[in-house]
């Protein structure tokens, strides 16, 4: 079955806490994955709670938000997590590839370093045998065009290569951030066949919003119970414990496959 052309629109809605009886279609896992310092956490703080953030330090471990999002007259969850770029968490968070079903991979237009990194994540993602995931490659700090060091072209290639979408963003102006984010969900709502029938999507985009607005989208940020967050603080620990075991091996001549 070919996909049919987007015609998504995003209902506009301001940001609002919901809870986890939250009615949706379907909750999606989507890791974003990236070296450290392209801008990961801050794209989805700017996706999750809307406007500029402050420069913030460098994730330690995963983190996860609920992002309630409608595409097309259908909702649904993103659980977005948030995970540490730096190369000696590699490991870990193999361990959250499990479930996943959506990525968001990102690099900073700014360093051709963090373009490698970024191999180094198809690497893993091909490890790991998530080749079929849905994946928009994102290319962040677009606000610094100046400082180009990834040419679009080359970025655009390989993207086109490994069947992503790609999309420059800036977490700064906010261009693109949520426009990334839809893209994934619109794929993944594809992808499992739950999108509405034409003629109903039609029926709910009348009066929605015009393109020039789009870029707003419709989301909620959910809070999560005590319990997941009591879940999410334990497997950090744990992962951290794993993590620092390894690079002591690594450090004592011993290696891993």
């Amino acid at each position: 079955m070919s996909r049919p052309k987007s015609t998504s629109r995003w209902s506009a809605a301001s940001t609002a806490l919901a809870g986890d009886d939250e009615v949706v279609a379907e909750t999606f896992k989507v890791l974003v994955l990236g070296g450290s310092d392209v801008g990961k956490t801050s794209v989805v703080r700017y996706f999750t709670a809307g406007g500029n953030v402050p420069r913030l330090l460098p994730t330690v471990g995963m983190d996860f938000t609920d992002v309630v999002v409608t595409v097309s007259g259908t909702r649904v969850r993103l659980r977005v997590w948030d995970t540490a770029g730096q190369e000696r968490f590699f490991t870990f968070t193999k361990q959250f590839f499990r479930g996943t079903q959506g990525i968001i991979l990102m690099y900073d237009i700014t360093s051709m370093a963090s373009y490698q990194t970024l191999m180094k994540w198809l690497q893993t993602i091909h490890q790991m045998g998530m080749e079929s995931v849905v994946t928009v490659m994102v290319g962040n700090k677009v606000d610094l065009e100046g400082k180009r060091e990834v040419p679009l072209q080359t970025a655009s290639k390989l993207a086109s290569r490994k069947g992503f979408e790609y999309i420059e963003t800036s977490a700064v102006s906010g261009k693109n951030v949520h426009t990334s984010f839809y893209k994934l969900a619109e794929s993944l709502i594809f992808s499992r066949g739950i999108f509405l029938p034409g003629e109903e999507v039609e029926a709910r985009m009348q009066g929605g919003l015009t393109s020039s607005r789009a870029e707003n989208g419709t989301f909620k940020v959910e809070d999560r119970s005590k319990e997941e967050r009591r879940r999410a603080a334990i497997s950090n620990r744990k992962l951290r414990h794993d993590s620092e075991r390894e690079r002591s091996k690594g450090s004592s001549g011993g290696c891993c496959s």
